[in-house]
């Protein structure tokens, strides 16, 4: 059935605005298809259109009675979704959403792909573009990705759910001042406590702490497990006494009165057997101290006054009537002399080793420990540089008795002795001691121009540049005369190390 379509179509307003009859008569449409389109009716398929579909392109099902539109024309991935709505006549007449991915949660949503990228809301004659689906029903709903294993969903503001894992032993609660939690089972403070007894505790049960919760006591336990007796037991005695006084007026013999205390402070003492005896309060910041000389056995001292430590003293009890207040402070005398008070130069950490300075003990990393510990060792080796070999060794050093890294080479001509025109240069080979009868060594200096060299008119020569610059317990060292030099028949080679 033909549609009349007249004046402009705005998707989002604006410029997107487009002549929907310009539209209507381009040639990228299929008026009169006889099924409905799919993924090869795309940008090359001309078998109807000329140019191929292009987005925004109608298919008419004529025998369906359907009409779709193009929203990706992608080779061999077309996109068309059908816009017939009541039959085929008109605009849908319920709540439709364009969405850039289909939706498990929505029924009647047209997919647009990645292009647009968002949500068209409004209506059908005006929509809107939502790129953040704040206005799609699904905006609403909960991603299944949103939960791990073990998790519940909660929230501790309206409107945001977040997942909260439940670990073993855990309860889901909410405890004061709190947010929705797992809460631990346990007696620690805020845990909630568990039963920890089978079979179940009885009625009128005493509860009992123990380390995996709380388990009932009989009264009969509970008095074994405090130590005390059964009611009635052991008390006639007492109970005889109370009626022997309960018709008896004050004072009674034996008592302490009320009337005895006359201020603030005062403290009851004795100052003999069965004689007791008021000590009135003392001055402020004074505590008591036990004095047998006086009445009550008691009396009030002052705080000392603050002193210096000027050294290890010998341990003392010493004889003045006062005490140290928790706050007080002495100034510390520190040397690293015999007997002095030492203290911490510095910041060190846990695990660090004590360096003694002026200023008293700092601390030493492991690494800043062998740094200061480190010892330098010479290797020296004598031969012949009357023939060059880059392959056979001259001398031989090792086995290395400890591991370390390597600092400086040096060459020197035997004495009496200066090199002529020619350049002398010595490589050294490294071999470890697993392959020490095998020809496997390798040079220390890769780059030629690192290799201790004696220049011509000269006596000696040295580099402290190595390619390889350290070396294992065991290894061996081989010497071999590079590039001969001038007039030379024996030559020192003296190799400076640090160990590790």
């Amino acid at each position: 059935m033909p549609i009349s379509i007249t004046g402009l179509f705005t998707p989002s307003g604006g410029a997107d605005a487009f002549d929907l009859l310009t539209w209507h008569d381009c040639d990228n449409h299929n008026w009169a298809a006889t099924a409905a389109p799919g993924i090869d009716n795309d940008i090359n398929d001309y078998a109807v259109v000329a140019g191929g579909y292009v987005v925004g392109s109608l298919w008419l099902d004529t025998t369906a009675d359907k009409a779709y539109i193009c929203l990706d024309n992608t080779n061999h991935a077309a996109v068309w979704t059908e816009i017939t709505a009541g039959g085929g006549t008109g605009a849908p007449v319920a709540a439709h959403y364009l969405v850039g991915e289909a939706h498990a949660d929505l029924t009647e949503e047209i997919v647009v792909g990645a292009t647009p990228g968002g949500e068209l809301g409004g209506t059908w004659a005006s929509p809107t573009v939502d790129a953040t689906h704040s206005g799609s029903a699904h905006a609403d709903y909960v991603p299944n990705s949103l939960f791990d294993a073990q998790s519940i969903l909660a929230a501790t503001a309206d409107n945001t759910p977040a997942a909260v894992t439940v670990a073993e032993q855990r309860l889901v609660g909410r405890l004061t001042g709190g947010n929705i939690d797992d809460i631990v089972i346990g007696i620690a403070d805020d845990n909630i406590v568990q039963m920890d007894q089978s079979p179940y505790a009885d009625d009128n049960d005493y509860a009992k702490f123990t380390a995996n919760g709380l388990e009932g006591r009989s009264y009969a336990e509970v008095l074994g497990d405090i130590g005390a007796e059964p009611a009635g037991t052991g008390h006639t005695e007492a109970a005889a006494h109370v009626s022997a006084h309960a018709g008896e007026a004050d004072p009674h013999a034996g008592y302490v009165l009320e009337s005895a205390f006359n201020a603030k402070g005062d403290i009851l003492s004795a100052s003999a057997n069965d004689t007791p005896l008021i000590l009135t309060v003392g001055a402020d910041d004074t505590m008591l101290m036990a004095d047998a000389a006086a009445a009550t056995g008691l009396k009030w001292v002052a705080s000392a006054a603050g002193g210096n430590i000027d050294g290890v003293q010998a341990a003392a009890v010493g004889t003045a009537d006062t005490f140290a207040r928790s706050d007080h402070a002495h100034r510390i005398q520190h040397a690293i002399v015999d007997n002095a008070i030492v203290t911490v130069d510095g910041s060190p950490n846990d695990n660090e080793f004590g360096y003694w300075t002026a200023s008293g003990m700092e601390g030493l990393t492991v690494a800043e420990v062998k740094t200061a510990l480190a010892q330098t060792s010479m290797f020296l080796a004598y031969f012949d540089p009357t023939s060059a070999s880059t392959t056979v060794s001259k001398a031989t050093i090792g086995p290395l008795p400890f591991a370390g890294t390597f600092v400086k080479a040096t060459l020197k001509c035997v004495d009496g002795e200066t090199n002529g025109a020619t350049a002398q240069l010595v490589d050294i080979h490294k071999q470890t001691a697993a392959n020490e009868d095998t020809d496997t060594a390798t040079t220390i200096f890769t780059t030629q121009g690192n290799r201790p060299t004696i220049t011509n008119t000269h006596k000696a020569g040295n580099t402290t540049t190595f390619d390889v610059t350290t070396f294992a317990k065991g290894d061996y060292l081989y010497i071999l005369s590079d590039v001969l030099g001038t007039g030379l028949t024996g030559l020192y080679v003296g190799i400076e190390v640090t160990q590790s």
